[in-house]
């Protein structure tokens, strides 16, 4: 094989692996990029989001209405009686595909109408 060829062949490979990563980093990043109209329609798919939003949304200090804005209405079967407490679904963690998952929920904690806290929680 000639020494052009090689360099073709070496050049067009690269190109190649390099182009295909792009992609799968794009689309990784897509998949994983927390929108509200993502967390609204996906209720299964929240556990791919949620760091997003923990990482680039401050939720300490916004209030009810403005949780409800991002979130939507709580769905949880948790804290019915507890009017400070909303609790999200993420959907499930599969720990090993042998085990058994687990459902995971964003457990939101207000007091005077304002977020003090919050936390993912495996139930």
């Amino acid at each position: 094989m000639s020494t052009n060829r090689k360099k073709y062949i070496a050049v067009l490979s690269i190109t190649i692996i390099l182009s295909l990563l792009i992609w799968f980093s794009y689309s990784f990043n897509q998949k994983h990029t927390f929108s509200s109209e993502k967390w609204l329609s996906e209720h299964g798919k929240r556990v791919n989001i949620v760091d997003d939003l923990l990482e680039n949304s401050n939720l300490i200090g916004m209030s009810k209405t403005e949780i409800i804005e991002l979130l939507g209405e709580e769905n949880g079967p948790f804290y019915r009686d507890d009017d400070n407490i909303f609790a999200y679904y993420l959907g499930y963690e599969r720990v090993y595909k042998f085990m058994s998952n687990f459902s995971k929920w964003l457990i939101i904690t207000f007091s005077n109408d304002k977020v003090i806290s919050y936390e993912i929680i495996k139930y």
